[in-house]
């Protein structure tokens, strides 16, 4: 990969959005030009679902932690020994090491409403497919009404990505643990990398690790 050419890859499981470094933004004919921002050799967008921005951007909630039933934490004062901090972003180190240690470091995150950074969706609909349609096309798309494992016929930023920079098929990838990730992510099938719900990981590009965690998945998921 060189110069203007980047891999996309959007591994996504659901909801708050991890962006990777935007790739650099054109200057010419600007008045007074900015220094070219650093070129991006790979743009990585992550989704993540599951739990409440309040764990994610501040760490173990004590309100719920102390409320056996509504928290599933039958052992409080252990969860608060191992997980109460001070300050919020002490807090959310400590419940997520890795997301804040590592990755946060290297994009952008997303969500956090009291910083004034709020994503939210327009469809309604609050449930997986209408939600990612949005994120991946950046509108409302009032077509995607039900989780159906289906395309669609609206260009999503992967295609518009491997369009615009010329990318090969496996320079593009989405990467995600719901097959409909696949059909959502481009119009047409096979236009890029897609590995989605307990697909194997395709030998001839598996690493080790790769292939390891691929025969793990039939494994121990029911």
């Amino acid at each position: 990969m060189k110069g203007r050419r980047a891999i996309v890859v959007a591994a996504a499981c659901g909801g708050l959005l991890l962006a990777g470094a935007p790739l650099a933004a054109a200057t010419e004919g600007a008045a007074s030009p900015a220094p070219p921002a650093p070129r991006a050799r790979n743009v990585v967008l992550v989704t993540v679902d599951g739990f409440r921005i309040q764990e994610l951007f501040a760490g173990m909630d004590d309100r719920i932690a102390r409320k056996e039933k509504q928290s599933g934490i039958y052992d409080p004062v252990r969860a608060r020994r191992l997980y109460w901090r001070d300050t919020p972003d002490e807090r959310r180190l400590a419940l997520m090491p890795f997301f804040w240690g590592t990755l946060a470091p290297k994009g952008v995150v997303l969500g956090d409403k009291e910083k004034g950074s709020s994503v939210t969706v327009t469809n309604g609909l609050f449930f997986s497919a209408p939600g990612y349609a949005e994120i991946l096309t950046g509108q409302l798309q009032d077509d995607v009404t039900t989780n159906d494992v289906k395309r669609y016929p609206h260009t999503t930023v992967l295609e518009y990505a491997q369009r615009r920079l010329g990318l090969s098929r496996m320079q593009v990838a989405t990467i995600g643990s719901w097959e409909g990730f696949g059909t959502l992510a481009s119009r047409e099938p096979d236009v890029f990398f897609t590995n989605t719900g307990y697909e194997p990981v395709p030998r001839e590009v598996a690493t080790p690790r790769m292939a390891h965690l691929s025969d793990l998945q039939t494994q121990i998921m029911p």
